[in-house]
This record gives C-alpha cells, sequence and structure tokens, in this order.
C-alpha cells in the first residue's frame, strides 16, 4: 500500500499488474482515497468494459467502504 502511494505521488502515470482478483479494482480506489486523492472535488475513477463488471465493483467497494452506493462510491455508464 505505501509503496503504491509513494508511486502516485511522484509519477505522473502509474500501471499496476496483478493477477486475477489480487484487489487492483477494489483496493486501490480505497487506498487512493483514503490517502486524501478524493478529496477537494477530486475523484478516484475506475473504468469497467463491460455494465455489469461497473456495478458490480461499484457495490462492492461501497460495501467494503461500509457506505450506500451512490454516496462515496458510484457509478457511471456511458450514454445514460
Amino acid at each position: 500500500k505505501n509503496a503504491l502511494l509513494y508511486m502516485v505521488e511522484n509519477h505522473s502515470t502509474v500501471i499496476v499488474i496483478g493477477h486475477t482478483g489480487c484487489g487492483k479494482t477494489t483496493q486501490i480506489p480505497q487506498y487512493l482515497a483514503s490517502a486524501g486523492w478524493a478529496s477537494d472535488g477530486r475523484l478516484v475513477a475506475c473504468t469497467q468494459p463491460r455494465r455489469i463488471a461497473a456495478q458490480t465493483v461499484a457495490a462492492r467497494v461501497a460495501q467494503e467502504m461500509r457506505c450506500s452506493l451512490g454516496a462515496a462510491v458510484g457509478y457511471s455508464i456511458r450514454f445514460e
């Protein structure tokens, strides 16, 4: 976690590679939010290629953050 936050603070682009299920999609946005990257009008965004993936990931992150979907965590589908 600390190494990732260090990289994000010190580099304009960070590419994270990891195995399926390692937390790239669910954990990293939470790390960034807890480090203040989602404050002062800034957002942490995670793109997904499919509608169901976006909905599922948003629900999972909201559950892990103990907030309701649509409060601190949400999703947007293009053209809707």
